[in-house]
C-alpha cells in the first residue's frame, strides 16, 4: 500500500527520503565538516557488511579506507574545500575500486555544512589490473628473446598497455600511441578490420579458446606491416564476463613476402611443389602433384604424405627426415613414390624446414625419366664392358695431361680399371711407356684429328701389341679437352705376321742352302746356325756333335752363332756327357724339339745345366737324326719372348736343309773317292 502525500505538497518527510536514498544501489553517505558520517544509506552499510546506525559517528577512513588518517586525493576533502562537485576512482580496504561523486552541502546562507558521497563499485577493476600486470611481467621474461610485441587490454575501462616492441615494430614513438584499445583498433587495416573484430568478440563470448590470427596494421611510414596476433582472456568475472585480456604481435611481413613468392611458386613452378604439417599430412599442393601421380588434389590432402612411400624406400626417408630437424639449409633424398594406378615415380625431394610454422617446405622433381636413363646407360656400360671383356679390347677417355677419367675392358698387366681412374701413365708404366702415351695424346691435341697408332708394349716381362686409335673430345666451344682411346689388341695378329715374315725369310734360306752346292760343310753349318740365331729372334745359337765314346755318349760344341756378347753363350769348344748335360741334353734323350722358356725353373726340375752354357733365359733345342740316331744338336736362346712351335718348326727346316746338303756332298765326296781308287 501507497503513501500518497497531500494533493498538490512537493515536500517528502524525513522517513520517505531515507526509504528513497535506502532504493539505490549506490552507497550514499552524509559527512559533517569534520567528515564523520552522519546518515548512511543500506547500500553503504552492507558494503562493509554493518547496519547503517553502526556507521554513525565513523571517519571515512575508518569505514573504506586503508590509511589510519583522511587520504588528501580523497574527492570529499576536494568538495568541502572547494565547494564543487568532485569525482574521483579510490581503492577500498576490500581492493575494490570506487567511484565517488562528492557535493558539498551548504545552508540558506551558502556556507558549507557537509557533504554527501555517491559511491559506485567499479567491477573488479583492481584485480583485474593486478592479473594484467603479473601476466605482463611473465610474458615481458618469457619473450624477451623472442622479438614480440606485448599488449593488454582493460576490457572495462578500455585502458591498453603496449611494450616497447609494439611500438617500435610499427615505427612509432611511444608518445604518438594513445594507451587505449582504440589507438589499436585506428590501425587495422580496412579490409583486415571486419575479420579481426568477429575473432576479437568471439572470444570474448567464449566461442573460442584463443585468437589467433593475421592481419595488417598501419606503420608510420605509411606502409602495412603484417602481423601474427595471439591473445587470450586473462580474468573473469563471476558471471563469466571478460575483463582483461593480453595478447602478442609477431611482425611477419618479410614471412608474408616469402610465402606470396612461394604461392607464385606453387602455381608457377613445374615441379612439385607442397607445404606438410608436422603431423605428416599435406597442408598445400600445387597443381603438378595430380598431374604427375593421378591422384586428384583432395585424395592427397586427406592421406598423410608417408603412406605413398615405397617400403623399400622407407628407411632412409625417415632418416631424411631425422636430418632436416637438426638443419636450417635443407635435405635432398630420393625415393619411389606411388601413384593411383599402382605404379611407382621416382622423386627427388629438396626440403627445407619452416619452424616458424612448424612445417615443412618441399619442392619434388619427377626423375623417373632421369632414372631410367641412368639405368639404360648401366646397362649400356655393362653389355659394352662385356663385349670388350671378350673381345679384349679396352676403351678408356683420358685428360690432355693423361689422366684416365673412365676404363672400360679387361684388366691389363693386373691393374684393375678402378686403380687407374685418376692417375695418369707415369703412375703405373715405365718412364718411356708412359711417355709415347702422352706424346700421342698431345699429337691428337695438335692435329685434332683422329690418330691411329700401333705400340708394343712391355710389362713384367710380358710384350703385347696394340692397334690406339685415339679421337679428340671437345666441349660445347670446339676446344679440345681430352682423347677417346679404342685400344685394340694385335699380339696375336702380330705374331702371325711376324711368323709368316720369318717362315718367308726361312723359305728363302732354304733355296740359298740348296744352291750353296759348292760351299764346304763346315761353313755352310756356320751359315745355317747364323740364320737360325735370326729367323728365331734369339741372341746367340751353338751346334753340339752327339758322339759315342768307351765311357758313354758325349756331346761336342762345335760352331757358336750369336747377335752380341752373351753370357750365356759357351766359350770355346767342350766336351760333356750327356748323363751329366741336364736339361740340355732332353732334345738327345727325347729325340724332339725341346723349349725351355724358364731356364732356372727348368734347371732345378731337371738338372743342373754345363757349366760351360754359362746363365740361360731360355733356350730351343733341334735334334739332327741320321737314321733314328741323334747325331748333333742345333740350339739357339735368350730370345726376348718366349719360345714358339713356329720357331722351332723354322729351326727344324734349316737343319734339314743342312743335312740333306751334308749327305750330298758326302755322297758326292763317295763318288770322287772311288773314281780315284778305280
Amino acid at each position: 500500500m501507497f503513501h500518497r502525500g497531500a494533493p498538490g505538497s512537493s515536500d517528502l518527510s524525513a522517513r520517505e527520503r531515507a526509504a528513497v536514498l535506502d532504493s539505490l544501489a549506490k552507497r550514499v553517505v552524509y559527512y559533517d565538516l569534520d567528515l564523520r558520517i552522519r546518515w548512511a544509506s543500506r547500500a553503504a552499510g552492507e558494503s562493509v557488511g554493518r547496519a547503517p546506525g553502526q556507521l554513525i559517528d565513523r571517519r571515512c577512513h575508518e569505514v573504506w579506507g586503508h590509511d589510519t588518517s583522511q587520504c588528501t586525493s580523497c574527492p570529499l576533502v576536494k568538495a568541502l574545500e572547494q565547494g564543487e562537485p568532485q569525482e574521483g576512482d579510490v581503492v577500498g580496504s576490500d581492493e575494490a575500486t570506487w567511484r565517488i561523486a562528492a557535493n558539498a552541502v551548504k545552508d540558506a546562507r551558502g556556507d558549507i555544512i557537509g557533504v554527501v558521497e555517491i559511491a559506485v563499485r567499479l567491477p573488479d577493476v583492481k584485480r583485474v589490473e593486478t592479473a594484467l600486470r603479473v601476466t605482463r611481467e611473465q610474458l615481458e621474461l618469457i619473450t624477451k628473446d623472442a622479438d614480440l610485441g606485448l599488449w593488454e587490454w582493460n576490457v572495462q575501462t578500455g585502458q591498453a598497455v603496449f611494450n616497447d616492441r609494439w611500438v617500435q615494430m610499427l615505427g612509432y614513438s611511444r608518445d604518438k600511441i594513445e594507451a587505449h584499445v582504440n589507438a589499436w583498433v585506428q590501425l587495422l587495416h580496412p579490409q583486415d578490420k571486419d575479420a579481426v573484430m568477429a575473432a576479437l568478440h568471439d572470444h570474448l563470448a567464449g566461442r573460442t579458446p584463443a585468437i589467433e590470427i593475421e592481419y595488417r596494421m598501419r606503420a608510420q611510414s605509411g606502409q602495412w606491416k603484417w602481423v601474427r596476433a595471439r591473445a587470450k582472456v586473462v580474468t573473469r568475472d563471476k558471471q563469466g564476463k571478460p575483463l582483461g585480456i593480453t595478447g602478442s604481435h609477431l611482425d611477419i611481413t618479410e614471412l608474408k613476402h616469402l610465402r606470396q613468392q612461394r604461392d607464385r611458386l606453387f602455381k608457377r613452378s613445374l615441379d612439385m611443389v607442397c607445404v606438410v604439417d608436422s603431423d605428416g599430412n599435406f597442408r598445400q599442393i600445387n597443381p603438378a602433384w595430380p598431374e604427375a601421380l593421378g591422384w586428384t588434389e583432395e585424395e592427397l590432402l586427406s592421406m598423410p604424405w608417408f603412406d605413398l612411400v615405397l617400403p623399400a624406400d622407407r628407411a632412409k626417408t625417415i632418416a631424411a627426415e631425422e636430418r632436416l630437424k637438426g638443419v636450417k639449409s635443407g635435405v635432398r633424398f630420393e625415393n619411389r613414390y606411388r601413384c593411383k594406378d599402382g605404379t611407382y615415380r621416382w622423386l627427388l625431394w629438396n626440403s627445407y624446414p619452416l619452424p616458424d610454422e612448424d612445417q615443412t617446405f618441399s619442392i619434388v622433381r619427377d626423375i623417373t625419366e632421369q632414372k631410367q636413363a641412368q639405368d639404360s646407360v648401366r646397362e649400356a656400360e655393362q653389355r659394352l664392358q662385356m663385349l670388350l671383356d671378350t673381345s679384349g679390347d679396352l676403351l678408356v677417355t683420358q685428360t690432355l695431361d693423361g689422366r684416365y677419367l673412365s676404363y672400360h675392358g679387361p684388366a691389363r698387366f693386373g691393374l684393375e680399371p678402378r686403380d687407374l681412374i685418376g692417375k695418369t701413365p707415369f703412375d703405373f708404366f715405365p718412364a718411356d711407356e708412359a711417355r709415347r702415351i702422352t706424346d700421342q695424346i698431345d699429337e691428337v691435341r695438335l692435329s685434332g684429328e683422329r690418330v691411329t697408332r700401333e705400340n708394343r708394349a712391355t710389362w713384367h716381362g710380358e710384350t703385347q701389341w696394340f692397334c690406339d686409335e685415339m679421337t679428340p673430345v671437345r666441349d660445347r666451344d670446339g676446344h679440345i679437352t681430352g682423347v677417346i682411346k679404342l685400344r685394340r689388341n694385335i699380339t696375336q695378329r702380330k705374331k702371325v705376321e711376324l711368323d709368316l715374315m720369318r717362315h718367308q725369310s726361312a723359305l728363302d734360306t732354304l733355296v740359298q742352302i740348296d744352291q750353296m752346292t759348292d760351299m764346304p760343310v763346315a761353313r755352310l753349318t756356320d751359315f745355317v746356325l747364323k740364320e737360325g740365331v735370326k729367323l728365331t729372334a734369339s741372341a746367340f745359337g751353338f751346334i753340339d756333335v752327339v758322339t759315342e765314346a768307351d765311357d758313354g755318349m758325349c756331346a761336342s760344341y762345335v760352331s757358336t752363332a750369336q747377335t752380341a756378347e752373351k753370357d750365356g753363350a759357351p766359350k770355346e769348344p767342350a766336351k760333356s756327357f750327356i748323363t751329366q748335360a741336364g736339361i740340355h741334353a732332353e732334345a738327345v734323350r727325347q729325340g724332339a724339339p725341346v723349349i725351355v722358356n724358364d731356364y732356372a725353373a727348368s734347371c732345378a726340375d731337371a738338372g743342373v745345366a754345363p757349366a760351360d752354357h754359362g746363365s740361360l733365359k731360355r733356350f730351343l733345342s733341334v735334334p739332327l737324326l741320321d737314321e733314328g740316331k741323334v747325331i748333333a744338336v742345333v740350339t739357339v736362346a735368350d730370345k726376348t719372348d718366349a719360345y714358339t712351335d713356329a720357331d722351332a718348326h723354322i729351326l727344324m727346316l734349316l737343319v734339314d736343309a743342312l743335312w740333306r746338303r751334308a749327305k750330298r756332298a758326302r755322297g758326292r765326296a763317295d763318288v770322287v773317292g772311288s773314281q780315284q781308287r778305280l
